[in-house]
């Protein structure tokens, strides 16, 4: 049977790191290592993590970071401690839903191609209770997939939209992390945004949808979503949101114009600024392509309303928003 390994990053998390803890330890599925790397916690992370690793000895294996290395840097180097065949990520503060573990083995036995696979999350607030029914984590960064097994959908729902992965819901195959590494972040460009990149390029990230983990919403999260006040109102919104930019429906006002040609203005300028980070040319090719979509959908702007599109240029000249980079 393939080894399970869990990689859990914790840093001042002592809340609610039995919480996730239990929910991991008690998999339908049976976890067969969970690898900690604390980030330099100065609350009680630490005697809680050694308790578990004293209960669970042969599963739980515990380091802690000399210095801060934050987020990103945590989890690539916890993904290479772990020794099994599947790695999840996990964050310190959500709770899985029982049969995760089971769900992901039995949707890679079904798409045996498949090197990376992540699913949907409901949320819950501070005390366990659920929050903004029926919006789910997916929908909540505006990702409403037709057919979850399309990786040419995934990915180009990933570059014309936005990042739909998160890394909590995530696990891939250990033969297939040398893809990822080194990581290559930069500002607004995680971990999981970057995983996604890769494996979405390679052909091979897919999604479940159902969602199996519980993820938390709280005022100290490093990463979190806005609170939303009327969750099926938005939940509409976002969905009309994609199928404008993804070019599932025509743009229908002069604010629909102005939404795509920005979303698509906001990648390439993300994409370019990575490829000038990291020289790496698929960044390049990428933002060189999301260039001529903002080109294309700028200029449909100015046929549907070339006064408005005129004051708007001015506007964004004198701001210096939206400027081509040479």
């Amino acid at each position: 049977m393939a080894k399970i390994s869990v990689a859990l990053c914790t840093y001042n998390g002592a809340r609610f790191l039995n919480e996730q803890l239990r929910s991991i330890m008690e998999q339908t599925h049976p976890v067969d290592e969970i690898v900690v790397s604390d980030d330099g916690s100065t609350d009680s992370t630490m005697n809680l993590l050694h308790e578990w690793q004293t209960r669970y000895p042969e599963q739980i294996f515990v380091h802690q970071n000399p210095v801060n290395l934050k987020s990103n840097a945590n989890f690539e180097q916890t993904l290479q401690r772990c020794t099994g065949d599947f790695l999840f990520l996990a964050d310190q503060d959500d709770a899985w839903h029982p049969e995760k573990v089971q769900r992901f083995m039995e949707t890679f036995a079904q798409y045996p191609e498949t090197e990376a696979l992540f699913s949907d999350g409901s949320f819950m607030d501070d005390q366990g209770n659920s929050l903004h029914e029926p919006l789910s984590l997916w929908e909540s960064v505006r990702f409403f997939p037709e057919n979850p097994h399309n990786p040419d959908a995934l990915l180009h729902s990933l570059l014309f939209n936005a990042n739909f992965l998160t890394g909590a819901t995530l696990c891939l195959r250990k033969e297939s992390l040398k893809h990822a590494l080194p990581f290559r972040t930069g500002k607004g460009f995680l971990h999981d945004e970057w995983l996604a990149f890769v494996f979405a390029q390679r052909q091979t990230l897919r999604a479940i949808p159902e969602r199996l983990i519980q993820y938390r919403l709280h005022g100290q999260q490093q990463v979190g979503v806005s609170k939303i006040n009327d969750a099926v109102q938005v939940r509409q919104e976002k969905y009309d949101y994609q199928q404008l930019v993804l070019g599932q429906r025509e743009p229908r006002t002069l604010n629909d114009y102005k939404t795509k040609a920005k979303t698509y203005f906001n990648q390439y300028e993300k994409y370019l600024f990575l490829y000038r980070a990291h020289t790496l040319d698929v960044f390049k090719s990428v933002s060189d392509t999301l260039k001529n979509h903002y080109l294309q959908a700028d200029q449909a702007m100015k046929r549907n309303n070339i006064l408005a599109y005129t004051v708007l240029k001015l506007v964004d000249r004198f701001k210096g928003k939206r400027q081509l980079h040479h």
